[in-house]
């Protein structure tokens, strides 16, 4: 069906190979090498996300870094191939990662009067009870 180009990790090196995806087969090549050919049926690729892939066959794992990675994805999903997309974190978890605008002159104010009063409130109760 499509040739893609790419990387998997290989004893620690990343190694530039061409992922063949055929109708009924599935071929590793590095340069002249080929790493392997895989019946479609006994091969399962799946998302780890970046653009990231992982090919399971013949009870091995290899990394797979495609240079075009929607294409790829694109290609699987009418492939005879499964697809299958592991759960996410929530994107609220990454978002977490990157902090937001320092707040405002206004909102610090604010902030900072609420509290007072909070303590004002506070220390006026513990002493009316005390009294």
């Amino acid at each position: 069906m499509a040739d893609f180009s790419g990387q998997v990790l290989l004893d620690n090196d990343m190694v530039d190979v061409v992922v063949d995806l055929g109708k009924d087969t599935i071929t590793l090549v590095a340069g002249d090498v080929e790493i392997g050919t895989w019946a479609t049926e006994d091969c399962k690729i799946r998302p780890v996300g970046d653009g990231t892939w992982m090919i399971y066959a013949e009870d091995d794992s290899l990394s797979f870094e495609p240079s075009d990675p929607r294409g790829f994805e694109l290609n699987l999903n009418g492939a005879a191939t499964p697809v299958v997309r592991p759960k996410q974190p929530g994107r609220h978890l990454k978002s977490s990662l990157h902090q937001g605008p320092p707040p405002r002159l206004g909102t610090l104010l604010g902030f900072y009067l609420l509290a007072a009063i909070t303590g004002a409130l506070g220390l006026w109760a513990i002493i009316s009870m005390i009294l």
